[in-house]
């Protein structure tokens, strides 16, 4: 396993499990639909000025493929960032992150049945403990929070839709750059969501914090997470790229106890450990096939 590409793993977890804080700032002021609205508007721009600088010949193609694209803008941002618009609202950043980290499962169940993407047994093993670290991360709720059953079937589908639209760039857009598949998806996620943000248009002036955590969202955790993404999908695939989301959770709460105090528990540390584990197999790390060729 490259060091190169568990440090790019790392670093798009540690990048996305901000985000849930950056969306609980700026959530209370500017609203669901105004958030994800700022989100991706600054995030299209963002990857569209780069896009034209470095390839002008895929912004056509951002036009061409509009109904490829307009499908992963549904699945992977339009309905997945709205609904944890909805989420936040009622669960910490940190247990977002741990409901997110259920989208392997749907990517990979979604890659067998429609790809027919075969399960390996280290895969299998990744998600197994992946699944049981998750699972320990969530006995217990947060002092304080209260696990609302909605909320959390909403972020389950916030994490459903993600495998979805993993799947859906992996069979629809193998011929696109991952420059021209992010910028495409931002673009028509704006388009689709600008008349409903614009109907609940907050009443007054969004503050400083929440313009600027907006802001942060659209640019870093959204413009250039989901551009390094889509090139992770096309370098090594659905299931070791979605194992990136076993990382949030860890960096949600590290982010979490550094800037807003919520404590660290036990079940944080065991949790992590076991999920630390499964990416190891998930991505090929740890393999038993290995050792036993060795042996």
């Amino acid at each position: 396993m490259q060091v190169k590409w568990l440090a790019e793993l790392f670093f798009l977890a540690a990048i996305w499990g901000a985000s849930f804080i950056f969306i609980r700032i700026s959530i209370p002021e500017m609203g669901v639909f105004g958030v994800t609205f700022f989100r991706t508007a600054i995030a299209a721009l963002f990857l569209g000025i780069i896009l034209y600088a470095t390839n002008k010949a895929n912004i056509r193609k951002i036009f061409r493929y509009w109904g490829t694209l307009s499908l992963i803008a549904l699945c992977g941002t339009a309905i997945p960032f709205s609904l944890w618009g909805f989420v936040s609202q009622f669960l910490a950043s940190g247990t977002m992150a741990v409901l997110n980290a259920a989208t392997p499962l749907f990517g990979t169940f979604v890659a067998y049945m429609w790809l027919k993407e075969p399960f390996h047994s280290n895969t299998i093993i990744g998600l197994i403990l992946g699944f049981i670290g998750v699972c320990v991360m969530m006995l217990v709720p947060q002092e304080g929070i209260q696990l609302d059953t909605l909320a959390i079937c909403l972020g389950l589908l916030a994490s459903a839709c993600y495998g979805l639209s993993a799947n859906i760039t992996r069979a629809k857009a193998a011929g696109l750059s991952a420059m021209t598949v992010a910028t495409g998806s931002q673009l028509y996620s704006t388009l689709f969501i600008a008349p409903i943000a614009i109907y609940f248009m907050p009443e007054t002036v969004p503050g400083f914090d929440a313009l600027i955590s907006a802001s942060v969202l659209g640019i870093v955790c959204t413009g250039y997470a989901l551009y390094k993404y889509f090139q992770m999908i096309a370098e090594q695939g659905i299931s070791k790229t979605l194992s990136v989301t076993y990382l949030i959770p860890l960096f949600a709460m590290l982010w979490g106890a550094l800037f807003l105090g919520e404590p660290i528990e036990a079940r944080t540390l065991l949790g992590g450990a076991c999920i630390l584990l499964g990416v190891a197999f998930t991505t090929g790390y740890f393999s038993f096939r290995r050792r036993a060729k060795r042996a």
